[in-house]
């Protein structure tokens, strides 16, 4: 993948275990940037993708521990029904390479969001117009500022 930018980032990655996360750590990182990868469970499900010289814990295990008990049934088998959702043929290296694109943007052109949709089955369509709505909201309460020339589609 060609560099995008002749200068570089450091950024902050959260979910860099494994899917989209994994695969954006990795594009950026190409691309010359200096990048922090955010993985939870690490001493459980996701101890094979951290080396255990850069992986830590949270310090607050009590939360933690409320945490997945609160969501560990919504979060159970999560993944697997969403890649049901995901068409065989899409690549999810779009998404890192979207990231890698947008980093690259100079500051103050970025949009508010961007959208990859590879299966095609309307939801980009959907954020835009979410999009459209959020910037009109910004632009009403006075956080117009927030906003780039691009975040409202």
């Amino acid at each position: 993948m060609p560099s995008h930018t002749p200068s570089t980032s450091t950024i902050l990655v959260t979910g860099a275990s494994s899917g989209f996360g994994a695969l954006t750590v990795r594009a950026l990182a190409r691309a010359g940037h200096t990048v922090y990868a955010g993985i939870r469970q690490t001493a459980t499900r996701n101890a094979p993708a951290v080396d255990d010289r850069h992986a830590g814990a949270p310090a607050d295990t009590d939360r933690a521990a409320a945490y997945d008990e609160r969501y560990g049934p919504l979060l159970a088998g999560l993944n697997d029904r969403l890649a049901a959702l995901i068409p065989p043929d899409a690549d999810a290296a779009q998404v890192a390479d979207a990231v890698v694109r947008l980093v690259a943007m100079p500051a103050g052109t970025r949009p508010l969001r961007t959208h990859i949709d590879p299966s095609h089955d309307g939801s980009e369509v959907v954020s835009a117009v979410a999009d459209r709505i959020r910037a009109d909201f910004f632009r009403r309460v006075g956080l117009d500022d927030l906003l780039t020339a691009g975040s409202s589609l």
